[in-house]
């Protein structure tokens, strides 16, 4: 299956996430052809942007850490958000409104993008 081999190559954050779409919405063979992961995809990017918008916004880790915690998730799903958040809080976080919103894009697209890499 094309999203076991990516799950192999991939490491850290990005593997956990193709674990979680295999999890939650099996393969993209079972889902009915190439686009069965994109509603998969379009939970991890906005997950992305929005963990990123508020890592740029100065919101503390922990706090992020602590909303997930309670936020009733849990197994793979949970850990995948909170492989974001840390992966997020590895990024620099930048002081002009330019560079704020160029890196919330370029970390949800990354996301976004592994995510449909382990779908093709």
């Amino acid at each position: 299956m094309r999203a076991e081999r990516f799950a192999l190559r991939a490491s850290g954050a990005l593997g956990a996430a193709v674990i979680c779409m295999m999890i939650m919405g099996g393969t993209a063979e079972a889902e009915g052809g190439e686009q069965g992961g994109m509603p998969m995809c379009d939970l991890i990017s906005m997950m992305a942007k929005s963990t990123m918008s508020a890592r740029q916004g100065n919101v503390a880790l922990k706090d992020q850490l602590q909303a997930i915690g309670q936020s009733g998730l849990d197994g793979e799903l949970k850990k995948v958000i909170e492989d974001i958040a840390i992966d997020a809080y590895e990024q620099p976080r930048y002081s002009t409104e330019r560079m704020q919103k160029e890196a919330v894009g370029d970390f949800h697209n990354k996301w976004y993008l592994a995510c449909v890499k382990a779908f093709r």
